[in-house]
């Protein structure tokens, strides 16, 4: 293990599936609605999104993130009880 690797940093990838576009439609009627109640405005988007964007990982999050993907660890029982308790509360259904 390297200086810079830490035994316990964790990295979740989630596999999402895109919304219908009824679901899509909707979902940007609700952001819409709560901007406009909000009082955001143009600027603080623009001004989030460039403040967002500036951010880039370094290189050891880059490194362990890579590590994780070339070579994922096994999953430990509680990821293995999670899964199964999702597949059975959220897939299923």
């Amino acid at each position: 293990m390297s200086k810079t690797e830490n035994p316990d940093d964790v990295i979740i990838l989630k596999v999402i599936s895109p919304p219908s576009m009824k679901n899509f439609e909707k979902l940007v009627a609700k952001a819409r609605k709560q901007k406009i109640q909000s009082g955001i405005k143009k600027i603080d988007v623009l001004k989030s999104i460039k403040k967002v964007r500036k951010k880039t990982l370094t290189v050891k999050d880059r490194d362990v993130f890579v590590r994780a993907l070339l070579n994922p660890p096994a999953p430990s029982e509680k990821l293995i009880k999670a899964a199964k308790k999702y597949k059975k509360n959220v897939v299923s259904k």
